[in-house]
């Protein structure tokens, strides 16, 4: 993902579950007094996913204009570069590649660059804005 796109990085905190979420939303987290939707990018990435530990790291985002928490086993470093389109045309890719914006190519591989704005699905999207509403509004059933 974009460097301006990032807000902090933080430790794994406890993830509130959210009911009708789905499997990639894990639920929300209180962030600085925000409740943020925190997500597990691997379905979406089609990779095999594992349970969140203490080792695990939230990259908190901003979102067009909402913050959005997303787990990772680790975070390497910055990388600097240019990134190219996946297809020739500059068109979204299809499938598990739908939040992939591009690529940055490395001495040892390629670095898939991720658009977090297109994690979320549409249902998901819904579950969060309503879930995250309540919660704010103290509504803990």
């Amino acid at each position: 993902m974009a460097l301006p796109e990032v807000v902090e990085t933080v430790r794994m905190v406890a993830v509130n579950p959210l009911a009708d979420a789905g499997p990639s939303l894990l639920g929300v987290i209180d962030y600085r007094g925000t409740i943020v939707p925190v997500l597990d990018p691997s379905l979406r990435l089609g990779v095999a996913s594992r349970p969140p530990g203490l080792d695990s790291k939230i990259i908190i985002s901003r979102v067009r204009g909402r913050l959005l928490g997303i787990v990772v086993d680790d975070i390497d470093g910055l990388v600097e570069g240019q990134p190219q389109p996946i297809h020739p045309d500059g068109s979204p890719s299809g499938g598990s590649l739908s939040c992939i914006s591009g690529a940055l190519r490395m001495d040892d591989g390629l670095v898939l660059i991720v658009e977090p704005a297109l994690l979320l699905s549409p249902v998901e999207k819904n579950v969060v804005e309503v879930r995250s509403t309540a919660l704010a509004a103290g509504d803990v059933a």
